[in-house]
């Protein structure tokens, strides 16, 4: 019997009582406001053989913390607020293509059961649909599965399962569920899959709540005043002074995103808006490309500090900047479904990757860390969001339209940045069907650094560059969940590549050759390399680099005390007023000729961690000794010896081998 645990998660939100304050200042003096306490939380409590996540109203509340290892239980206490929708995907423990388990040593059995706190139950009532079943028929001896692609927003409130069937129950001694189940209370509840417990293998079920079965239990909306959470607001609301709004309080600029809501996550401050995605369209990938070097596309954090970041109040550059000579490395915008998109022209400065072959159906292919990105404005986009809407965002900030104005007239007067302004005076770029097809530089201010739009987030890269498969075409792409599918002809014969990605970002990938051999191999989610700014290899710490400089008494190490030392004395030579801060203009200044002055000078914006404009002793304080702590592996507070050999993200020592890539052959 393998340990488990269960876990909770408190899902709901809680005002304090300045904020309260701060609300009812607002409402008026005479406002009261009910505010949830604890005891208004209703749990759920949830079993699954194997694994489960799930969503409530459309948001993902609860997922198994541990994958594929029966038997678990998580419990999540929860907010209710009715009508509810409730969503959830099950996976018995299956092999992707032989549907058996434990090494293909048996067939086995799903289940799952959830019950709420407010008398809510699964049962025959709920409807369930299989994704993944097989082996087909039970045959174990001709193993063959079957997959159907994922409804789109299948866990949508509004999303349409009429034509789904009832779930099957099924009873305890069916399921035959273990020690961890009887701690919990599930009366009232019923275990239910879709109709074959043992060989449907990936089930999504919905049920909706119309009111709490109780009769007793409250409905709280939080996503509204008078119960929204003033902080919270203050990322999704601009102030009143912005005019860049519509009726439901987002930027303009948040419009075509929220199309795509359920892969991309906004936010926004008082000066930019960010957009968080994984960097994977809904839309196929890959097929047709005659010019490919090897690379899949991969799921990227462009996410947090890594979010992709729009001006709200784009300005126009003084001396606008055009992409034929310049920005040939990282994004030049970002399409509605949080996909960046590069420059036409590749790293090289000549090559238009459209005319190379090199771009997939939907103008877009793989990077060399494996990251999928466009090079043409994705104009199939406007299937969803329709003629009207901007199809992409570029970086400074100005919206990219397609091959229409946005009221369906022809587009007329275009600059040489592929733009023009409306007749209200607004800028707005457009796509073309001939280069530049999207932007053709910048209309507006950005800051431009290593050939490349500064800052932007970076792709993490798992796998190193490949060389080009000259004659190769990419025939087939398709994926289910974390499950993906590419063939492509060479020299008159098909190959296939599948791989999964699991939740820590490693990748296994199965080569498979026209006789059926595979190889696989399979690489850690450690970053290897690669990004919008391209290819990181293993160089030496920025410390090991400048020992010489920083070893102030010659004695062989570096101490903190040395590396700080020399970082306030950067900072006074910068800090030309003494007001203790370093403007950006003070960052340009003589400052003082040192290894750390000129990375203060090169790296303003990253040592700047709250974006105000100017570096405090503080933050130049942090970022040296984060610096430090990272070349210092053994936190003795020097650097000796072997920790000068490490690698500048702190990775392994030279002569150790990186990754956990591994090759074998086997007949399949």
């Amino acid at each position: 019997m393998k340990t488990t645990y269960p876990f909770a998660l408190l899902a709901a939100t809680f005002l304090t009582l300045v904020e309260a304050h701060e609300l009812g200042r607002h409402q008026g003096s005479g406002s009261r406001i009910t505010k949830p306490r604890i005891e208004d939380t209703i749990k759920a409590s949830v079993y699954a053989d194997n694994w489960f996540k799930l969503y409530i109203n459309g948001e993902l509340v609860a997922m198994d913390s541990i994958k594929f290892i029966p038997h678990n239980v998580v419990t999540v206490d929860i907010l209710p607020s009715y009508p509810m929708t409730i969503a959830v995907m099950a996976k018995d423990n299956a092999d992707a293509k032989t549907g058996m388990e434990y090494n293909n040593t048996q067939i086995g059995d799903g289940g799952f059961i959830l019950k709420l706190g407010d008398g809510t139950v699964t049962s025959a009532k709920w409807k369930a649909k299989k994704i993944f079943w097989g082996p087909i028929n039970g045959d174990t001896k001709n193993l063959r599965v079957e997959k159907i692609p994922v409804p789109e927003h299948w866990y949508a409130v509004d999303f349409d399962d009429s034509d789904w069937k009832n779930a099957s129950e099924f009873t305890q001694e069916d399921v035959d569920p273990k020690k961890p189940f009887f701690e919990y209370d599930f009366k009232g509840a019923k275990f239910i899959w879709s109709a074959d417990l043992k060989l449907d293998n990936t089930v999504i079920f919905r049920h909706r709540v119309e009111k709490a079965p109780d009769g007793k239990t409250k409905s709280w909306d939080m996503s509204a005043p008078p119960y929204a959470n003033p902080s919270t607001l203050k990322t999704t609301l601009i102030p009143k002074a912005q005019t860049t709004v519509n009726s439901k309080g987002n930027p303009a600029q948040a419009i075509p995103f929220l199309k795509f809501s359920d892969s991309v996550k906004l936010r926004w401050d008082d000066a930019y808006f960010y957009v968080e995605s994984n960097g994977m369209p809904d839309h196929s990938m890959m097929v047709g490309i005659t010019a490919w070097q090897q690379q899949i596309p991969l799921p990227q954090p462009y996410m947090g500090d890594n979010a992709w970041r729009i001006p709200l109040h784009p300005i126009p550059a003084r001396t606008p900047m055009s992409a034929k000579k310049n920005f040939f490395r990282g994004a030049i915008a970002v399409a509605a479904n949080g996909v960046p998109i590069f420059n036409p022209i590749k790293n090289d400065g000549r090559t238009d990757t459209f005319l190379a072959g090199e771009l997939d159906k939907w103008g877009g292919h793989c990077g060399r860390a494996d990251d999928y990105h466009y090079h043409i404005a994705p104009v199939h986009l406007q299937q969803r969001l329709g003629k009207d809407k901007p199809l992409a965002y570029a970086l400074d900030g100005y919206p990219i339209y397609g091959y229409e104005e946005p009221d369906g007239s022809p587009v007329t007067g275009l600059d040489e940045f592929n733009g023009h302004k409306d007749t209200a005076g607004n800028y707005h770029y457009h796509a073309t069907k001939s280069y530049p097809y999207v932007n053709g530089g910048f209309y507006g201010k950005v800051t431009e650094r290593n050939g490349q739009v500064d800052p932007q987030p970076r792709a993490h890269g798992m796998r190193p560059a490949l060389t080009p498969l000259r004659g190769a075409k990419i025939t087939k792409f398709h994926s289910e969940g974390s499950h993906y599918h590419l063939h492509y002809d060479l020299g008159g014969q098909s190959y296939a590549l599948n791989y999964e990605v699991q939740d820590d970002r490693s990748v296994t990938i199965e080569r498979v050759d026209p006789s059926g051999i595979s190889t696989t191999e399979t690489h850690s989610g450690k970053r290897q390399g690669g990004g919008p700014g391209g290819k990181q290899k293993d160089r030496k710490s920025w410390i090991s680099a400048h020992k010489e400089e920083l070893d102030r008494n010659s004695d062989g190490d570096v101490t903190l005390v040395e590396m700080m030392n020399e970082a306030k004395k950067v900072f006074r030579s910068y800090d030309a007023n003494n007001d203790g801060e370093i403007s950006a203009e003070e960052s340009k200044g003589p400052g003082v000729k040192s290894a750390m002055g000129g990375f203060v000078r090169g790296h303003f914006e990253e040592i700047d961690r709250n974006s105000s404009g100017a570096i405090s002793a503080r933050e130049l304080a942090d970022n040296a000794k984060k610096m430090f702590s990272k070349a210092d592996a053994n936190s003795n507070g020097k650097i000796e010896g072997e920790e000068y050999n490490r690698s500048a993200g702190g990775g392994k020592r030279k002569g150790e081998k990186g990754g956990d890539g591994r090759n074998k052959r086997a007949q399949k």
